[in-house]
């Protein structure tokens, strides 16, 4: 059986045919585009591979955002299959690696080399399928796990100059029942892409079950070809003339898209996000295509027009750009290639003159079919023209899903897709419209951080609403439509939130460094005047603006800063601090607004063994709107993660932080890991000065005497071992012997070298700590090479010097981690819950508290338990818990009062 497949394409990706007996003309106009373009573009050849191979545009401003935020797994793409029969493992993994080999991109990571990213091409990247045998519980157990896996793998972020960039699981449900899972990043990958790789896999499991070598060509060029090619093409005059249409296209002020909100927008919106779908009836998805051929103009034609006649409504806006996907694959070489091709352009409509829908579509039609000619001029290029810095161009988007839909055809195999909802949105909207099956089904994806579900329910009847009407009756004008207004649209009888807006009084700057920074700032965004107050989001700035105003700031005065720093720092008088004068030693702070609140007790997240607040992010994000959350960084300076080598000294320090933002008590403090031990310290220490404790959330932590399992590292080398037999099951005799003896020897090898290695590491870690704490002790300068001492390291000295003298007072709840993911195998994440390392079920902590450890089993593992959705099952149960504290305070009041009466 043949699987169908979402594969994210629109009408821009192929020459879409209508429904009609004389083809529209916008069908051979978009195919002299086409044809234009592919005379336009040279011929893909071969280039050296001992030249640094550049990036293409596409993967440049991918690796870009990745910079702005490290850890993000909102770029991965997930893919998911259910194979019922006789399954190979041992072939299909043959069959995935031999994909690798022939795609270069899939054994690719991104370094950097004078200064500029570069690809890296791996000579072999061995792809293991992780096996899970789920057979031991019910269906519908099997379903929740699956979905679980199915986000974690696809959650779990990549580091781009580590191999690989993908990853492939399998879920045994059955004897003869497995569910695939593919997660990649798109650096690597695109939306043709995964028609390629299910095409090849198919072709290469069917031949190797049946012990026939492998029936495809070699690749004659590869990924990194076509971006050298691309490099030395798009540059130049050519970029320019295509630079220009952009620039007359979106010239003059060009307003961003005012979409009404039901949540304030802020710098620390997020990827999260909703999916809601409406399936139009086979009979008007008719109509819907013969409007199209009476018209002359493609079926996205007219779904786009509709699109900004549901938005012109929407915001009253008369001068829209709305984005569209394009394929970027013009020439026969690229289609049978894997990589990242596909571009983003930015279509703008004007609505000032009230016209018909009729006249809509005949504008809408030219402005695509010009775009399509100059469609390989990267986003990124194009947001970076002086009149659009302050324009975010990635706030709308629309997609058209009508492609033949590809298939994966596996031998001896029934295939069908698995549906998995990520909750990821990369647009503030994006409309989709899927063709299957002779019906129209309309998505909206829309980030949860800025609309409730009842609006976007309420704009997908409003779409549908309007091509009803138009239609009826294309010549309707736009103002004959009947309006909405923005409260109707959320149904809540005008009771609509409204965004707000501060509008801070203008600071001038106060010093030197304040004015550089702040004709830095205008130079970048492109306006007059920025006072130190101003939030850079707040002026228009986006990751792109970022990336240009970092490197400014290091190019006049010399400091390299992380660009996630405009996330702790969006103004100029924070970011001044970053950038004191030269022999000053530059401290940070400590306190991180994880999330803003209504005036109630915050919640204090602790930092991890290695220093990190920003795993709490989810946690923050699921708790109610009037919680504020902080996050607890160790105290530190340019150069040293943390300056503090006791657990007293640190505990001290936070405790003044922490009341710098509240004063008095009840405390609600957590922390992960080690984040654990210090929350526990910093309560125990809270309650010796009389404070008041509301909440102690130990995240998989240990307490510093717990004991750890016996054996335990000789049970994971057996489970090493046998893990070896079982790959090696399906191979002939001989080269089963092989494999096992060249496994042993390595695994041999590798024991040996981590005793040496794990020897030399403890003596030079106590020298190089005790040196370091002297340094701190006595107030000398810390010389060079104490520098980037990590912060794990430290703690792990600290924690070895320290026992609480006395219990805490009350009770504790314990979050312990219960299943490691399969999703960080072959990383340096450690997923091991600590249930597993230690031999006490409650690691230890019943003796440092008065009354009882609450406990609390978590989906996931140490590090995939603050993942999704997993985290999710933490928050209820710390909102529940904090609700509960909080009405018995508001009893204990009222109860005080009347005593008092």
């Amino acid at each position: 059986m043949k699987l169908s497949t979402d594969l994210p394409t629109n009408a821009s990706e192929r020459l879409e045919t209508t429904h009609q007996t004389k083809p529209a003309p916008s069908f051979w106009q978009m195919a002299r585009n086409n044809v234009r373009l592919l005379h336009q573009s040279p011929p893909i050849r071969p280039v050296p591979r001992d030249l640094p191979l550049p990036l293409s545009f596409n993967q440049e401003r991918l690796w870009k955002l990745e910079q702005l935020q490290p850890g993000t797994s909102v770029h991965n793409i997930l893919h998911s299959f259910r194979l019922v029969g006789p399954l190979n493992t041992a072939m299909l993994e043959q069959s995935v690696n031999e994909i690798a080999r022939r795609h270069e991109v899939l054994r690719t990571i991104f370094g950097v080399e004078n200064g500029q990213p570069v690809q890296v091409i791996l000579p072999d990247v061995a792809i293991a399928i992780d096996c899970v045998d789920l057979r031991g519980i019910s269906p519908e157990q099997q379903q929740i796990e699956v979905e679980k896996r199915a986000i974690a793998q696809a959650e779990a972020p990549f580091d781009l100059s580590q191999a690989p960039l993908w990853r492939v699981a399998l879920l045994q449900l059955a004897d003869q029942e497995h569910v695939l899972l593919r997660t990649i990043h798109h650096i690597v990958f695109d939306g043709m892409s995964h028609s390629v790789f299910i095409r090849e896999l198919g072709a290469l499991y069917s031949a190797f079950v049946l012990q026939k070598p492998s029936p495809l060509l070699d690749l004659p060029v590869q990924y990194a070809d076509f971006a050298w090619t691309q490099r030395q093409w798009l540059q130049g005059d050519l970029l320019e003339l295509q630079l220009n249409y952009w620039q007359k296209h979106l010239q003059g002020d060009v307003p961003p898209l005012a979409l009404p909100i039901d949540y304030p927008r802020s710098q620390a919106t997020s990827y999260q996000g909703g999916v809601q779908s409406q399936v139009l009836s086979s009979d008007f998805t008719a109509a819907l295509k013969s409007l199209s051929a009476q018209q002359g103009v493609s079926l996205f034609v007219t779904l786009f027009a509709a699109f900004n006649g549901l938005l012109h409504q929407h915001t009253g806006q008369e001068d829209l750009v709305i984005c569209s996907p394009v394929a970027g694959r013009h020439r026969a070489e690229m289609r049978g290639l894997i990589g990242y091709f596909n571009n983003v352009v930015a279509l703008r409509t004007d609505l000032s003159a009230n016209p018909s829908f009729s006249e809509l579509l005949e504008q809408v039609g030219e402005t695509f079919s010009e775009g399509s000619q100059y469609q390989d001029v990267p986003l990124q290029l194009v947001a970076d023209l002086p009149n659009l810095k302050r324009t975010p161009l990635t706030r709308a988007m629309f997609v058209l899903q009508n492609t033949p839909i590809p298939t994966l055809d596996l031998a001896g195999l029934s295939v069908s897709s698995v549906f998995v909802n990520r909750e990821v949105a990369n647009f503030d909207l994006a409309l989709s419209v899927n063709e299957q099956g002779g019906k129209l089904t309309v998505t909206l994806q829309y980030k949860t951080d800025l609309f409730q579900a009842e609006t976007i329910a309420c704009l997908l009847e409003r779409y549908k609403n309007l091509l009803e009407q138009v239609v009826a009756n294309p010549g309707i004008r736009l103002s004959e439509l009947p309006s909405f207004e923005a409260a109707e649209s959320a149904g809540n009888g005008g009771d609509r939130k409204k965004q707000v807006v501060a509008n801070r009084p203008y600071v001038a700057p106060r010093n030197q460094l304040e004015k550089q920074l702040a004709q830095i700032w205008e130079s970048v965004l492109g306006i007059q005047t920025v006072g130190v107050q101003d939030n850079f989001f707040d002026l228009g700035g986006h990751s792109l603006l970022a990336v240009s105003l970092f490197h400014e700031l290091e190019q006049q005065l010399g400091k390299q800063l992380p660009l996630s720093t405009l996330i702790t720092a969006p103004t100029i008088a924070q970011l001044a601090t970053y950038f004191e004068p030269s022999g000053q030693t530059q401290t940070h702070a400590s306190i991180v607004p994880l999330k803003p609140g209504a005036g109630k007790p915050p919640i204090f997240l602790i930092h991890d063994g290695d220093g990190e607040t920003l795993l709490y992010q989810g946690l923050a994000h699921h708790l109610d709107a009037n919680v504020p959350v902080y996050g607890v960084q160790p105290y530190r300076c340019d150069g040293h993660p943390i300056l503090h080598t006791r657990i007293a000294e640190m505990v001290a320090y936070y405790i003044e932080q922490i009341q710098a933002v509240q004063p008095e008590g009840p405390y609600f403090l957590g922390g992960l890991c080690a984040g654990g031990v210090l929350a526990f310290e910093i309560a125990r220490q809270l309650q010796l000065q009389g404070q008041e404790i509301g909440m102690v959330a130990i995240i998989d932590a240990a307490d510093v005497e717990a004991e750890e399992q016996a054996g335990y590292i000789t049970s994971q080398r057996r489970d090493s071992f046998s893990k070896v037999l079982r790959d090696s099951k399906q191979l002939p005799l001989v080269n089963r012997s092989l494999f096992i003896l060249n496994q042993m020897r390595q695994k041999a090898t590798n024991v040996i070298a981590y005793e040496l290695q794990k020897r030399y590491q403890t003596l030079r870690d106590r020298v190089q700590l005790k040196l370091f704490q002297t340094c701190l002790d006595r107030q000398l300068t810390l010389p060079k090479w104490l520098q980037n001492i990590p912060v794990r390291t430290i703690l792990v000295w600290a924690q070895s010097k320290y026992v609480p003298d006395t219990a805490l007072k009350g009770e504790v709840l314990l979050f312990r981690a219960t299943e490691k993911s399969s999703v960080f195998d072959g990383t340096a994440i450690d997923d091991t819950p600590y249930v597993e390392l230690y031999a006490d079920p409650l690691l230890g902590w019943e003796q440092r508290v008065t009354e009882t450890v609450k406990v609390y089993d978590i989906p996931g593992g140490h590090s995939s338990m603050l993942q999704e959705p997993n985290v999710q099952v933490m928050a209820a149960v710390i909102q529940s818990y904090w609700n509960s504290v909080q009405t018995a305070a508001i009893a204990g009041l009222k109860a005080s009062r009347r005593r008092a009466a």
